[in-house]
C-alpha cells in the first residue's frame, strides 16, 4: 500500500498549486468570472498526469486481468485486422500491434494502455473544470485511476465517453454519437452509453426521478432477461462469467454511489438550478441508478464503470455552485469519506493491494 500512499502525497501537493494558480477574472457578465489558466497550473497538472501514468503504466500483475493483457497481448496483436473487419471490439488489439510492431512486448501494451486512459480522463477534467484539486482526487478516490488496472479495455472506453462530455452538454449528437462507436471498437458495453444523452437534461422533478426509480426496479426484478440481452449486444456467452455473474455487489458501494444524488438534492430543495447544475444532477443519478438497477450481479455493474467519472466534476461543481458558507470544508469532508472507501477498496484487495513495479520483477 505504500505506493499508493505516496502516489496521494504527491497528487495532493500538485492539484494544491494547480488550484492555487488558477486565476478568475471578474466578466462582463455580473457575478461571472473568465478562468484563466496560466503555465504555472499546466505545469503542476502535467505532473499529475506524469505521476499517475507512471505508476499505472509501469505496475506488474497489480489488477485481476493483468495477466490477459500482459501475456496475451500477441493474440491481440495478430487478431488486430480480423477484429477490425468484425467491429469485435478491436482497439486493444491496435495497441498490442503497436506495441509489437515497436518491439515493446506485453509491457509496452500495458502502458500505453495507461498512458491513453489517464491521458484522456484527465484531460477532460482539464478542460471542463476550474476545481482541479477536489477533482484529481475524485478521480483517485473514485475508483477511476486504480479501475483501470483490472478493467483495461473497458476504462479506455469509459475515457473515451468522458471525453465526448463537450458533445453531450452542447447537445451534438452525431458527434457524441461518433465518441460512443470509437469507445465501442474497444468494448461493446460502451454503446448503451448512448441513453444518457436523451436524459441528462430532463426537468430535476419528483416525476422523472421516479421514472428512473421504476425503470431500474424493473431491471433489478428482471435479472434473467438482462443477461439474456447483454449476451446478445456483447455476442458473448456469459454462462463463463461463474459466481462474477451472479454476485451481488457489496452493499457499501451502491450506498456510496446513490450518496452524492441524494446529497444534492436535499442541498439544491428549493433552489431554480442552471442548465450546467441540472446537467450534473442527472449525470449523479443516472450514476446512483445503474448502481443500484445492476447491483444483482458484479458483472452488470461494471457499466457503472462509465457513469463514475462524471461525478468526478459534478461533485465539485455542484458544491461550487451551491449556498454553503464553508464550501471547502464540505470538500474535504466528502473527499475523506470517499478517501476512506477507496483504502477500504484497496485493502480488501489481493490483486491491487501488493503494489509491485514491473522493473523490479523483470
Amino acid at each position: 500500500m505504500t505506493t499508493y500512499f505516496i502516489v496521494i502525497f504527491l497528487i495532493i501537493i500538485f492539484a494544491y498549486f494547480a488550484q492555487k494558480n488558477i486565476i478568475k477574472k471578474a466578466a462582463s457578465i455580473a457575478n461571472e468570472f473568465v478562468i484563466i489558466k496560466p503555465t504555472m497550473t499546466k505545469m503542476f497538472f502535467i505532473f499529475i498526469v506524469g505521476v499517475l501514468v507512471f505508476v499505472a503504466g509501469f505496475r506488474y500483475y497489480v489488477g485481476t486481468d493483468y495477466g490477459a493483457y500482459y501475456g496475451q497481448y500477441l493474440r491481440f496483436a495478430n487478431s488486430f485486422w480480423e477484429s477490425l473487419k468484425n467491429f469485435d471490439e478491436p482497439g486493444y488489439g491496435l495497441i498490442a500491434l503497436i506495441s509489437l510492431k515497436l518491439n515493446l512486448g506485453g509491457e509496452g501494451a500495458i502502458f500505453i494502455a495507461a498512458a491513453l486512459t489517464n491521458i484522456i480522463f484527465l484531460i477532460t477534467i482539464y478542460k471542463n473544470t476550474d476545481m482541479l484539486f477536489p477533482a484529481t482526487l475524485f478521480y483517485i478516490f473514485l475508483g477511476c485511476w486504480h479501475g483501470g488496472f483490472n478493467g483495461v479495455r473497458q476504462y479506455l472506453a469509459s475515457a473515451i465517453i468522458f471525453s465526448g462530455l463537450r458533445f453531450i452538454k452542447e447537445r451534438k449528437f452525431w458527434k457524441y454519437a461518433l465518441v460512443v462507436f470509437i469507445a465501442f471498437l474497444f468494448h461493446g458495453s460502451a454503446i448503451m452509453m448512448i441513453f444518457p444523452y436523451f436524459v441528462v437534461y430532463n426537468k430535476i422533478s419528483f416525476k422523472n426521478i421516479a421514472f428512473l426509480i421504476g425503470l431500474s426496479l424493473i431491471i433489478l426484478f428482471s435479472f434473467s432477461e438482462v443477461l439474456e440481452f447483454t449476451g446478445f449486444l456483447l455476442q458473448e456467452d456469459l454462462s463463463d462469467e461463474g459466481e462474477y455473474l451472479t454476485n451481488s455487489v457489496n452493499t457499501f458501494r451502491i450506498l456510496v454511489a446513490i450518496a452524492p444524488a441524494l446529497f444534492f438534492l436535499f442541498l439544491y430543495q428549493k433552489r431554480t438550478i442552471t442548465k450546467e447544475q441540472q446537467f450534473w444532477f442527472n449525470m449523479l443519478i443516472l450514476n446512483g441508478i445503474v448502481m443500484f438497477a445492476t447491483s444483482n450481479s458484479t458483472y452488470l455493474a461494471r457499466v457503472g464503470i462509465y457513469t463514475v467519472p462524471f461525478s468526478t466534476i459534478g461533485i465539485p461543481e455542484l458544491i461550487k455552485g451551491s449556498n454553503i458558507k464553508q464550501k471547502k470544508a464540505v470538500t474535504i469532508i466528502i473527499l475523506v469519506a470517499f478517501a476512506a472507501f477507496w483504502l477500504y477498496e484497496l485493502s480488501n484487495s489481493d490483486g491491487l493491494n501488493n503494489f509491485r513495479f514491473i522493473f523490479n520483477n523483470v
